[in-house]
């Protein structure tokens, strides 16, 4: 279900798996994309909320884009993220 038909429901549910490119493709012109058994899981639930509510494998986050994606829509939604994807950590 599209976002401008979340009136109807009062959440969606969707999953994801990983995927990885070789970077060598881009010196060659030829090159390969491969699937990772890593899933991601979303559900976004509408409801009568006072703000967006992003949650990422339990902990509350901050993030601006799903913001301005949801209120641009009109909606205020919580946001559930439950993923196997490594987050990348720069600077350690």
């Amino acid at each position: 279900k599209s976002l401008i038909s979340y009136r109807s429901c009062n959440h969606v549910k969707g999953s994801a798996y990983a995927a990885g490119t070789i970077i060598n493709a881009l010196a060659t012109g030829t090159g390969c994309a491969f699937g990772l058994n890593l899933k991601t899981r979303v559900k976004l639930s509408v409801d009568d909320l006072k703000r967006c509510i992003v949650l990422e494998n339990g902990e509350e986050k901050e993030n601006s884009i799903v913001d301005r994606v949801l209120l641009s829509t009109g909606c205020k939604c919580a946001v559930e993220v439950k993923s196997g994807i490594p987050k990348m950590r720069f600077g350690k």
